[in-house]
């Protein structure tokens, strides 16, 4: 540190006795360029990433000291692309790393026009210099940059300005290539980021092993994990009638949906489930019933498109509101009465202990669906300050209800919305919000517990390439998101709560079938082998998509993913959903402790051990466990000796994930000279220490047929399987009937009404007003069918009461037995 002082002492010296003045190339590379926008050009391609603006530095050299002949040309460049939404928003900011004595900047542009502006400062939300710069003379640019086309060129003079922070934000497309930046260090360099602490613990298998569900979703199918992400629409607490914060009605128990989250949480919790709820959506107060508007950015329609309110954190208040309503309900510290907005019929409740995370939206950075919906990381921030404590509290004020859950429980942890990847992108817009927080709270501090992340093997083009875990990098890309975590917010916990294949071959983002594997048993294979990356790289937690399938025949992505088939077909446990039960059942009580790759034999080994201070053991569960495998996508397998620690102190058993069991194929094996030989393959298996085999449990018991409410009583009994007349909300005679217990709805034919004998047999009894009431089969005239006395006679068919008309030069009709003739 005194050396650097010392260092920076001499610079301002030489400043001072006119050399230097100018200033001098500031040394920057790809790293210094962080992504403000966060969104990809219809799907991401290598040339809209701006870190092109930085990438380049050794290439170029100093252009401004090379006479313009022997100036460098760029290779890559900057284009966000022609999306008309992204304009005038799209923006990279340049961290010089410190505070600079701003003098120059200079560009290469490759054709076409360039309009953007220019800030620098050192707090990134207030700059102290804004300058609009374009090729093009305008009323705000008397002065453009000229001759910029296919060349370098000096696009900026400072003067006066200090800043650690330059930013570049595009009016329109615009292809740079590369930037330099010349200045001098107005002050010393920051000091480095802190050491990490000691390694943290590894999480309990249990409560790191994850799925997505929903609230109609059995406990018996989402205990096949510890822990539940659960997707809960605003708008089924606060649905029509609800005037919203801060004046809400919420329910809850039973919500607008019908559904009671009461029930389901507490259900939840007796099954040992850790269930952290997304809301995710928006409600009735600001859909106005428009369907077509779910899923816009959580604020009034008319701050959609103003660019200044959807980064105020007042412009969240509703979903703020919110949460602290849900916080305030299942978190574990009762609030006042009086904070709690409810509808006429719900309990007041508090502090039900039901809870500890609490997440906000889902992947709000979704560009697919237009500017409406996608939220850039400063949007992010502001809702998560909002969200996270009414933005330090300064929204209390806005009404008589709570603000933010932080107010409602303290010791509730705010999750960020998952994003959709785990790239260089995704990291930038968590950086980004960290930024924001620095400079828009008095605390400075990142308005989340935990940093959440989205990630599929496929990338945004739906790449056909089938890639396996290994292959597409998993662990590198999460590895990447834990050592920015340990390195710059090492309180925080990071999840992965979304990965996952579809089985159906059709999808984009399929398990593929292959050489002795079929679809269902890749699926199974990967999600193992992803849980053992995902634990391997140091996060906290990891959820697959999700527990159910969609669409049991559905060809787009992500319909098929499922653990289970859909509600449809009850959901039908698939082989996925044994292999992740066993997983589950064999290490949930242990921690990982070691992860390596044999590179002889290309095995991986995942190492778990029970902890002590974790409690003690139950009567069968193993000490240690071994997960290998190949990563691979051949069909191989190849011959592996193991060493197992610890074999003397009880047996050793293989475990062969299996269809039909929650706990595999267990088997003994006697170790010679403390190792185990395994023929070890593509679809892991599993080495227990310290325990004896287990029977196979056989399938899990089938769910029943969900009851649709119209085959249900007053009371809510189920009607049980039949027919059943009416529609269920009527009690007037009809032709129409239900079929319990799916609720759907059939009609008699040819208007007969619905009537039960007796027996409680239903029967089709012809209507006394049909044509062909107590009519044998046959046609038979009929005066009530015809329109008009102008028209000539009509006749029916019957029974189906299809009606006909005699010719108009034979009108009249005339009976004969079963038959008519027209005269």
């Amino acid at each position: 540190r005194v050396m650097q002082a010392a260092l920076w002492v001499l610079g301002l010296c030489a400043a001072a006795t006119g050399r230097d003045l100018a200033g001098t190339k500031i040394p920057l590379t790809a790293d210094s360029v962080i992504d403000g926008w966060c969104a990809p050009m219809g799907g991401g391609y290598e040339a809209d990433v701006p870190y092109n603006l930085l990438d380049e530095q050794a290439l170029v050299g100093d252009p401004r000291a090379t006479p313009k002949a022997g100036q460098k040309t760029p290779v890559t460049n900057w284009d966000p692309g022609f999306t008309k939404w992204y304009y005038p928003e799209v923006f990279a900011v340049i961290d010089l790393g410190q505070p600079y004595a701003l003098n120059e900047l200079w560009g290469y542009h490759q054709y076409g026009g360039a309009h953007f502006q220019l800030e620098a400062g050192n707090d990134l939300l207030r700059p102290t210099y804004s300058q609009e710069i374009s090729t093009n003379p305008s009323p705000t640019v008397p002065n453009p940059v000229k001759y910029w086309e296919q060349s370098w060129a000096s696009v900026a003079n400072f003067s006066g300005v200090t800043a650690r922070y330059l930013s570049v934000r595009l009016y329109s497309p615009t292809n740079i290539y590369e930037l330099v930046v010349y200045g001098t260090a107005a002050g010393p360099p920051p000091p480095p980021p802190p050491r990490p602490g000691p390694p943290r613990k590894a999480p309990l298998m249990r409560s790191f092993l994850g799925v997505n569900g929903f609230v109609d979703d059995p406990i018996t199918r989402l205990n096949v994990v510890g822990a539940v992400r659960e997707y809960q629409d605003w708008i089924w607490t606060e649905g029509q009638g609800d005037p919203g914060f801060p004046h809400a009605l919420n329910e809850f128990a039973p919500s607008y949906s019908t559904f009671n989250t009461d029930q389901f949480y507490e259900a939840a919790a007796k099954a040992s489930l850790d269930v952290h709820q997304v809301i995710q959506g928006r409600p009735y107060f600001l859909t106005n019933g428009n369907a077509s508007r779910a899923q816009w950015k959580p604020v009034p329609d008319d701050q959609i498109y103003n660019l200044s309110a959807i980064v105020d954190p007042f412009s969240y208040a509703g979903i703020a509101g919110h949460a602290f309503q849900v916080a305030a309900r299942y978190g574990s510290v009762p609030v006042p009465p009086s904070a709690l907005q409810l509808g006429p019929k719900q309990p007041a409740l508090s502090g039900l202990g039901l809870l500890k995370h609490i997440e906000i939206l889902n992947e709000p950075d979704g560009w697919w669906a237009g500017r409406e919906h996608f939220m850039k990381p400063f949007e992010i921030a502001a809702m998560l300050s909002a969200a996270y404590d009414g933005h330090e509290g300064r929204m209390e004020p806005l009404g008589p209800g709570g603000v933010g859950i932080k107010k409602a429980d303290p010791s509730l942890q705010v999750v960020m919305p998952g994003v959709t990847g785990t790239s260089r992108r995704n990291l930038d817009l968590v950086r980004m919000i960290q930024l924001w927080g620095q400079f828009a709270r008095t605390d400075g501090k990142f308005p989340a517990d935990v940093l959440n992340f989205h990630g599929y093997s496929t990338d945004l083009t739906a790449n056909k390439v089938d890639m396996t875990p290994e292959q597409a990098h998993m662990l590198e890309g999460l590895q990447e998101l834990v050592a920015w975590r340990n390195t710059h917010e090492p309180t925080m916990e990071v999840w992965l709560t979304e990965f996952g294949w579809d089985t159906d071959q059709r999808s984009t983002d399929r398990a593929l079938a292959y050489g002795p594997y079929s679809a269902d048993q890749v699926q199974a294979m990967w999600l193992v082998r992803g849980f053992m990356l995902a634990s391997a790289s140091g996060l906290d937690r990891a959820h697959i998509y999700m527990l159910r399938n969609v669409n049991d025949h559905g060809e787009t992505k992500y319909e098929t993913c499922g653990l289970t088939t859909s509600p449809g077909t009850q959901w039908t446990p698939k082989l996925s959903f044994y292999y992740i039960a066993t997983l589950t059942h064999t290490l949930g009580h242990m921690r990982l402790t070691s992860f390596e790759l044999d590179n002889s034999t290309h095995v991986y080994t995942a190492r778990f051990d029970a902890d002590p201070a974790d409690g003690p053991l139950g009567p069968s569960a193993a000490s240690t466990a071994y997960v290998l495998w190949l990563g691979s996508m051949t069909g191989q397998s190849t011959s592996h000796a193991l060493a197992v620690d610890g074999s003397s102190k009880g047996g050793v058993t293989l475990v062969t994930l299996a269809m039909n069991s929650t706990v595999g194929n267990q088997t003994a094996l006697t170790p010679a000279n403390g190792r185990v030989t395994l023929k070890v393959s593509e679809d892991p298996q599993i080495v227990l220490v310290g325990s004896t085999p287990e029977p196979p449990t056989g399938p899990v018991p089938p769910i029943d047929a969900p009851v649709a409410e119209v085959c249900k009583t007053t009371s809510g009994e189920s009607l049980g399987p039949g027919l059943y007349c009416g529609d269920g909300n009527s009690t007037l005679p009809g032709s129409v009937f239900r079929v319990c217990p799916v609720g759907a709805m059939e009609s008699c034919p040819n208007g007969a009404t619905c009537a039960a004998g007796d027996d409680g047999e239903i029967k089709c009894v012809p209507s006394e007003e049909s044509p062909c009431y107590n009519k044998p089969p046959g046609v038979f005239c009929s005066t009530t069918a015809k329109p008009g006395k102008d028209w000539p006679d009509a006749y029916v068919a019957c029974p189906s009461v299809a009606t006909f008309f005699c010719p108009v030069a034979n009108g009249t009709c005339s009976q004969h037995g079963t038959r008519v003739a027209c005269t």
